[in-house]
């Protein structure tokens, strides 16, 4: 198989905002106050700002190896070796223990046309010169994957249509 990564560099904002969203402050497990505190020191993100999204994900960390073929190599590589900055990555969640992740946003998305909520969790993680920041996307289509199985099939079922469908959006 052949895989593709695609790159784009957004020079400027395409409309102003009266002020970037802080991290939510409601959390899965309880969190100090401090380490609420600590979070909002570092947003909004200076410098590059760098998001990557994808199905597969590795946070060795965590011991959550979602990813078939050489992409988990590749993904420890593009955060052991990004630029300064911010890098945010978005993956939608398996049905296995992530630890701790703060709750972050919800989304309300229409799939097959029923509304569709997906909790948005974050969780922060800094090395020298670089904020990571990830974005794990919970719902039912998206958690009864296992690491073994990250992508639905068949692809001709109706609920794997959906799971694209809601990742897509």
């Amino acid at each position: 198989g052949c895989s593709r990564l695609y790159l784009s560099v957004v020079r400027q904002a395409s409309a102003e905002t009266e002020e970037v969203p802080k991290p939510g402050k409601e959390t899965v497990e309880q969190s100090s106050a401090a380490e609420s505190t600590e979070a909002e020191e570092h947003w909004p993100p200076t410098g590059r700002h760098v998001l990557f999204a994808s199905i597969e994900h590795c946070i060795p960390h965590r011991n959550v190896n979602a990813f078939t073929g050489d992409t988990g190599t590749f993904l420890q590589d593009f955060i052991k070796e990004h630029p300064s900055g911010m890098l945010s990555l978005v993956h939608p969640m398996l049905g296995i223990d992530y630890g701790h992740l703060d709750l972050y946003s919800e989304l309300t998305i229409v799939v097959d046309g029923k509304i569709q909520t997906v909790e948005v969790l974050m969780m922060e993680d800094a090395r020298p010169g670089l904020d990571i920041r990830w974005y794990f996307l919970r719902h039912e289509l998206f958690s009864d994957r296992t690491q073994e199985s990250l992508f639905p099939q068949p692809m001709s079922r109706i609920r794997s249509l959906r799971f694209y469908s809601l990742w897509n959006q």
